[in-house]
């Protein structure tokens, strides 16, 4: 093998060990996205959920259901 196609596979197999450092990286970061997202979508849900106790319980129908859409006057 001539010398400068030696040269030229060497300077690629490099390339492809600082692209796959690249991509380990990228892997990384990855899965911190994730677990942020999973800790924000859970601080979501329990806010939501607090939120439906707490209409549920100034619920005035005593059903425990909530009535969208009328005032407080009972007036549609």
């Amino acid at each position: 093998m001539p010398l400068a196609r030696r040269a030229c596979v060497l300077t690629r197999l490099a390339k492809i060990d600082e692209v796959k450092k690249l991509a380990g990286s990228i892997q990384k970061n990855a899965v911190k996205v994730d677990r942020e997202c999973t800790g924000i979508s859970a601080g979501i849900h329990r806010l939501l959920d607090q939120a439906l106790v707490s209409l549920a319980g100034a619920d005035t129908t005593g059903e425990g259901g909530i009535v969208v859409g009328e005032s407080h006057d009972g007036a549609a």
